[in-house]
């Protein structure tokens, strides 16, 4: 379905004129002239465009460049459609004024271009406007018009001030309200969207159409259908025939379930309203929806196809397509449509819709083949879900979905009838992707609805805090309330008894074609009925703040499926209305009953564990159903229709029932849907027929044809052609005429793996035998739970499937005994009804976990009175025994999973892990591993891994503890030995850090060989470290070890070398004790081997930290650098054709002076630059302002023509910050430089950059180069030329893993992918590499250019005090590391 919301923008023309008197007096020509113009103006509003037109040329006879008059002739060719000339007047005029006056020409020469379409010269003309006239509500309104066509949500500041402009006229506020609210109405933002259109309204002096349906449509779209319906009226009551106005009349009573209403407006329309084409295709797309939803599905398909041949690109109606042929399980058709709505839809949008991919995913066939196509089937389900899945995890928020119902609007009902025993894992992974994809709301979210974050709290096992003051208030939700549906009367006891001391208690239906069944409405409750509009449905449930919700059924439609997905009550239940566990986490409960679940499943393997939620086992029977005559007799007596359909030609065809009929016949009746068969149940019609020549059976046809000839061609595959001749199908049978149907038949079928709980019971009351196989799982267990209320096995209840056909067999050709079993059945049937047991049970739960005092619920529970016998604990025992005794024991207790046998929901955790963790999500990271962990309770690894996340989020103590549990789950798991020391290092606990890593080391763990090192070296004990290193570094026959974990190594090794020795003696020292030809593998592996480059920069490293590193080490070391960067003043000539803009951060630092020296003069040193363009300064705070001004060390000329722009952005500057100013700021080719404050940049470096630029998707991630320490003090700071020499005697810091500055092209280079996940400080610790890493996931080159770009780092080089970053206003924590997967860097030589 879909809204029309209207709102057409006319081009805005702003016409007045200015006078420029260029003398004090006017002349009398000059009076002439302006008399002429106001004439000719009066002329030209009056639409008198021939005598207005003579007039300018009038005027301009006596003055040729008179810009006024070119001005308005300009603005008449242009209303005449001649934009051409109107361009060229308009132009010249700009031409003929001075410019400081020429704003309302560049404004209507910019509306000109706006309306061809050219929204580049537009956009150069409004910007020249609005730089002259900033505050003109003309000027800017249109401007926000030309926005609105390119970027709508750049409009609305525009709006905004044209709406709080005092000399805005009030069309101008009134047309800025309306644009407004549409531009928010369309991005999904309706609460303010219906403000802004009621502000609007009231506003308006006389009736607004446009204004009237914006309230329509938005209000709709809240939920508020009743003041909808009434914008709608008021529009028909103006226009009768309003178009959009009928349409969307019919898709509210599409919404609030009345399609045989909506049918009729859309067929008035199509038939009365003569709409154009692609209104029509609309049209006949929604009356195609509405056919399909009331039960005409071929002739909504029928609609539709001739909807698409008038448009083949249509995507709503590729998507209805889509669903009818995936539902008559022609998936192949299905799925090819929704390739191509997913196709134009991106063409029209440039969005992937991923609603569509989710409707793609779960798409299943409704009828099932064979044991391998299910298998197959089920398998490519789990796949392409956990696929998309992880394709989402960092979906774009703009992406998400926000109303599922509409979007995806199709489920995964057919999942459960496969008969996999892991539905639980299935349901999770789909619960995944719609974590991923779809926004949830938490009941507060509801609250404020323009607050779209994703709410992902789980909260199992909730117990609530009951208040005093008011009862519990609890609420029941389903489509399926109506007369006799078996959910509602599956609940209607519950509903009717649960004692009203203690619970306020409401019923929630959701519109459908019927009304709410009469004896619900008769069970003192409120009935608050939803309607298919989802946002409404969340509202309304939020109003309520109901304490507890219970679903009835959750994979049966979508509504009550996708709105179980937010979190609308403190405590959510499901029902077993759909026996299957929900995947969900916000569903805290799954009731179901101790007679309804595996007597052993408590000794399933964790893999098979059928529920994700606390599952709730109802004592005894579990099922409550009415007296089924009682009911019609109650609340029917005068209006139930009674079954005309008494004999076997009323049900099946002439042909067929004279066959069915025969006097020797025995009728094996299966009633149930054809989707719920199994090709399992196959095999037992086929060996049924085998083992009764008398026999036949019945099925009841599909509800398409399709589904029914799946079934046949499946049936044919097992049966032989002569048992086949005894299969007859009928078509479907309504609840009304069912018991009828059943009295004909012999023995009623009860199929397997699934079951019914309905049919079964209709059959016990109809007299007639049915056979059961209890199941491992709920879905085929709710039959046994009669026979055992009623204590009887022998007839009906089998344990095998020999015996199920025997039992079946006997009863169909034994009368006596046949007559026996329905003797018994008819003495006990009574016991099945209005079992209130289940209500004690269902009280007793609800009231725990309400938080109802004890005493109050044993009150209520000893109400409805003392159980009969057959409902003693003995008896409940006796039964549950016997069927232990009949069910198979597992062949063994469940056993850890192996390390390396992970299904696709293990997979999913554990990669969805390390994308967070990479990412630096660690709140995610650890989500995912804590699922993995229910999942693998007994797994090493993943406890480790818990550790490790809980390490990075220095949640330090629960780290231990983790990685403890996964040392005592695995003695060998050296990962977790070394994690533990790290962890322990963390804590300042050196000596259990040390043991740890010991521990680890001895286990062959290497990376544990240089921690250990570490932690001597920390301790003085550098003998240690070195032998340490040395005996691992080396096998025993003195080889040198390879691989990365050697490399590590060899550069601790290096770095303890480097605190005790020079670089000669480091030489002399590998000679000495290893030999020469240790010495020339170590150089092989340096010079051949390194090609990530750390090996070779950890050297240099440690060699700087004795001085000993300059541009003859690193050529050495590298083996191919030939010349040093030139220190010449550079020229000026043929340079900046890519101006570079360097954008820091400044703030005063009140702690200390040396700091505030180092920002001043580095940003001096950087203003006298002759190769930067502008100097971007990024102030915290506006009080540093002044203090900026008067200390910085330049002449005028450094900061004039705007090379110094000051922004006071009132907070720490993040990457994503950076790089957004970056983009904005600066031209595609230009360079922007971001650089920590205490950089200088000398000139011969940015001559480069300034000519090369930097490279489209590349990031120049840069090294700094050190000044060194104590060469100037704090006093002399300005005295630039001695900086000057210092700065070209810098050495370089050669560190792949850190750097100081980046640099990037501007004009939105710098793509969101990027930006999204940079929100972190610069000077953090890991900020460097993890800046690489996001650039290079976002697809960039990350190159470190350092040996050409040198940027001279200034910490310390005029002494002082200190003071460190941790003293900066917002509080530089230096110990809060940047998280998620990290790059480095190599040099670039």
């Amino acid at each position: 379905m879909q809204l029309y919301p209207l709102r057409l923008l006319d081009l805005v023309l702003i016409f007045c004129f200015c006078i420029s008197p260029r003398f004090p007096h006017f002349t009398n020509a000059e009076d002439s002239v302006l008399a002429l113009l106001h004439s000719a103006a009066a002329l030209h509003s009056n639409q008198d465009h021939a005598a207005a037109l003579a007039s300018y040329d009038r005027a301009l006879e006596l003055d040729p460049s008179n810009p006024d008059a070119l001005h308005l002739k300009g603005l008449l060719y242009h209303a005449e459609g001649d934009s051409k000339e109107a361009m060229k007047l308009i132009t010249l005029a700009l031409q003929n004024n001075p410019p400081s006056r020429s704003a309302i020409m560049h404004s209507n020469l910019g509306e000109i271009h706006r309306s061809l379409g050219s929204y580049g010269d537009a956009a150069v003309h409004h910007e020249a406007a609005i730089s002259l006239l900033p505050s003109s509500p003309s000027v800017l309104y249109n401007y926000a018009c030309l926005l609105l066509d390119v970027s709508p949500a750049e409009s609305l500041p525009y709006f905004s001030s044209v709406i709080e402009n005092p000399d805005s006229t009030p069309s101008q506020v009134l047309n800025s309200l309306k644009d407004s609210a549409s531009i928010l109405y369309h991005s999904g933002d309706f609460t303010t969207s219906f403000d802004l259109y009621t502000t609007a309204n009231s506003l308006s002096k006389i009736p607004d159409i446009d204004i009237l349906l914006g309230l329509g449509t938005s209000s709709q779209r809240l939920g508020l259908l009743d003041v909808s319906l009434s914008f709608y009226n008021t529009i028909l009551s103006i226009e009768p025939n309003h178009e959009n106005a009928n349409m969307n009349i019919g898709v509210l009573m599409h919404e609030t379930g009345d399609l045989k209403g909506a049918q009729n407006v859309y067929r008035y329309c199509l038939d009365s309203l003569n709409p154009n084409i692609h209104t029509r295709v609309t049209l006949m797309n929604n009356l195609g929806a509405a056919l399909m939803s009331s039960n005409s599905p071929d002739e909504g398909a029928a609609v539709l196809e001739e909807a698409l041949k008038l448009d083949p690109k249509n995507v709503n109606v590729l998507i209805n397509l889509s669903m009818y042929y995936n539902e008559d399980g022609n998936l192949r058709r299905g799925r090819k449509m929704l390739d191509e709505a997913l196709k134009f839809k991106f063409e029209e949008t440039g969005r992937v819709d991923v609603g569509l991919k989710i409707r793609k995913a779960i798409s299943l066939p409704p009828v099932m083949g064979d044991k391998d196509e299910v298998v197959k089937n089920y398998n490519k389900f789990q796949e392409k879900v956990a696929n998309l899945a992880l394709e989402t995890i960092n979906l774009d928020t703009s992406l998400k979905v926000i109303d599922p119902v509409q979007t995806i609007e199709r489920i995964h009902f057919y999942l459960v009838y496969m008969g996999s025993k892991f539905d639980r894992v299935s349901q999770r992974l789909v619960n995944e992707l719609y974590s991923n994809c779809i926004v949830s709301f938490d009941r507060a979210d509801l609250v404020a609805p323009k607050d779209h974050s994703n709410s992902n709290s789980n909260s199992n096992n909730r117990l609530l805090s009951k208040p005093d003051d008011r009862k519990v208030k609890i609420g029941f939700v389903s489509k399926f309330f109506g007369d006799f549906e078996p959910h509602g009367l599956l609940l209607e006891g519950v509903i009717r008894h649960l004692p009203r001391s203690i619970f306020q208690v409401y019923i929630l239906p959701i519109s459908s074609s019927g009304e709410t069944a009469k004896y619900l409405e008769d069970t003192y409750s409120e009935v608050v009925k939803l309607t298919l509009s989802y946002s409404s449905n969340l509202n309304k449930l939020a109003g309520l703040a109901l304490d507890i919700i219970v679903y009835a059924d959750l994979n049966s439609e979508p509504m009550t499926h996708f709105m179980s997905l937010s979190r609308l009550a403190p405590c959510q239940v499901a029902f077993w209305g759909n026996p299957v566990t929900s995947g969900n986490q916000k569903i805290d409960y799954f009731i179901s009953f101790d007679r309804g679940e595996n007597p052993y499943r408590t000794l399933v393997d964790t893999e098979e564990e059928p529920y994700s939620e606390q599952v709730v086992l109802l004592e005894g029977l579990g099922i409550w159903y009415n007296d089924f005559s009682y009911l019609e007799k109650t609340y029917y007596e005068n209006s139930i229709e009674m079954s005309n359909l008494k004999t076997w030609e009323d049900f099946a065809t002439t042909k067929d029932a004279k066959s069915i009929s025969n006097p020797n016949n025995n009728i094996y009746l299966c009633a149930q849907s054809v989707f719920k068969l199994s090709s399992d149940f196959d095999v037992v019609v086929n060996n049924v027929l085998r083992s009764d020549p008398d026999g036949v059976v019945v099925f009841t046809k599909g509800r398409r044809p399709a589904w029914t000839a799946k079934f046949k061609s499946r049936l044919r595959q097992t049966l032989s052609d002569e048992l086949y001749s005894r299969v007859y199908f009928i078509e479907r049978v309504g609840s009304i005429d069912f018991p009828n149907l059943i009295k004909l038949c012999t023995v009623l079928l009860h199929p397997f793996p699934f079951g019914g709980s309905r049919t079964s019971l209709d059959g016990l009351e109809a007299g007639v035998p049915i056979v059961t196989w209890p199941q491992n799982f709920l879905r085929g267990r709710m039959a046994v739970s009669y026979f055992a209320e009623m204590e009887i096995w022998d007839c009906c209840v089998a344990w095998s499937s020999d015996e199920y056909v025997e039992k079946v067999v006997r009863l169909g050709k034994d009368k006596s005994f046949r007559s026996k079993s329905i003797e018994l059945i008819k003495s006990r049937i009574h016991r099945v009804y209005n079992n209130v047991k289940v209500v004690k049970e269902w009280t007793r739960f609800l009231c725990t976990v309400a938080g109802v005092e004890s005493e109050d619920v044993n009150r209520a529970v000893e109400s409805f009175g003392e159980d009969p016998s057959w409902q003693k604990e003995e008896h409940v025992d006796k039964a549950f025994s016997y069927m232990q005794s009949k069910s198979p024991i597992p062949e063994a207790l469940p056993t850890a999973p192996s390390p390396t046998s992970y299904n696709i929901l293990d997979s999913y955790y554990a990669t969805a892990a390390v994308i967070h963790n990479n990412n630096g999500d660690l709140e995610k990271a650890l989500d995912m591993l804590v699922k993995l962990s229910h999942e693998r309770p007994t797994d090493s690894k993943v406890r480790s891994d818990i550790g490790a996340v809980l390490q990075q989020m220095r949640r330090l103590d629960e780290s231990v503890a983790e990685l403890e549990k996964a040392v005592m789950l695995d003695g060998e798991n050296v990962v977790a030995m070394n994690n533990l020391g790290v962890v322990m290092k963390d804590k300042g606990e050196g000596s259990k850090a040390l043991e740890w890593f010991i521990r680890a080391k001895e286990g062959g763990l290497m990376t544990a060989v240089d921690n250990a090192a570490n932690i001597y070296r920390d301790e003085g004990n550098l003998f240690a470290a070195y032998k340490t290193i040395c005996e691992s570094l080396f096998q025993p026959n003195q080889h040198l070890c390879t691989g990365e974990e050697a490399t590590n190594n060899f550069v601790g090794l290096v770095c303890v070398l480097g605190l005790v020795e020079d670089v000669l003696q480091f030489k002399n020292i590998i000679a000495r004790e290893w030999g020469a030809d240790v010495l020339t593998m170590l150089t092989d592996l340096v010079t051949n081997k390194d090609s990530s480059g750390k090996l070779t920069t950890g050297l240099l490293t440690f060699m700087s930290w004795n001085g000993f590193v300059n541009f003859e080490a690193v050529e050495e070391v590298y083996g191919v650098l030939k010349t040093t960067p030139s220190q010449a003043t550079p020229s000026t000539e043929n340079v900046n054709s890519h101006p570079v803009n360097l954008v820091v951060q400044f703030y005063r630092n009140f702690k200390s002076e040396s700091k505030n020296v180092e920002a001043l003069a580095a940003l001096s040193a950087n203003l006298r630059n002759p190769f930067l363009s502008r100097v971007h300064v990024m102030l915290e705070r506006e009080s540093d302002l002044s203090f900026l001004q008067s200390n910085l060390d330049v002449d005028a000329d450094a900061t004039s023509n705007g090379r110094l722009v000051i922004k006071v952005i009132n907070q720490r500057l993040t990457f994503a910050a950076a790089f957004k100013y970056i983009n904005s700021a600066m031209t595609s080719h230009e360079v922007g430089l971001l650089s920590n404050s205490d950089i200088i940049f000398t000139p011969s470096s940015l001559e480069h950059l300034s000519t090369t630029g930097v490279p489209s998707n590349t990031l120049y991630a840069l090294t700094r180069w050190e000044a060194g320490s104590n060469k100037m003090t704090l006093s002399n700071w300005r005295n630039h030329s001695t900086l000057l020499f210092h700065l070209n005697a810098a050495i370089l810091h050669p560190r792949i893993d850190s750097q100081d500055s980046w640099a990037v092209m501007g004009g939105n280079s710098v793509p969101s992918s990027v930006i999204r996940y940079a929100g972190f400080w610069q000077g953090l610790p890991r900020c460097d590499g993890r800046i690489a890493r996001i650039f290079e996931e976002g697809g960039w080159k990350v190159q470190n250019r350092c040996m050409d770009i040198r940027g001279v780092h200034v910490e310390n080089f005029f002494g002082g005090e200190g003071g460190g970053e941790g003293t900066g206003k917002l509080g530089y924590d230096m110990e809060k590391n940047v998280v998620g997967e990290t790059s480095f860097v190599k040099i670039m030589v």
